[in-house]
């Protein structure tokens, strides 16, 4: 699960669209909306988003062995 949850979080494509979208100055958003888009960007942010490739690496391999531990 840690692995997938990787993929989807430190996937350069996905997150470029959804910077993109939180850069973009002239967004459209309702309340709602913008809500979503920020939390969405805090959580790839966090979850190392903006990490060069090492440490993205490092991050997984800090990740699977987390989630090794939790199944002991």
């Amino acid at each position: 699960m840690s692995a997938l949850s990787n993929d989807i979080g430190l996937n350069p494509q996905l997150f470029a669209r959804i910077r993109s979208v939180h850069a973009a100055p002239n967004r459209t958003l309702n309340a709602e909306e913008q809500r979503l888009l920020e939390l969405t960007y805090k959580r790839f942010v966090r979850n190392g988003a903006l990490l060069d490739a090492a440490g993205q690496e490092q991050l997984r391999a800090l990740d699977e062995a987390l989630g090794l531990a939790s199944l002991r």
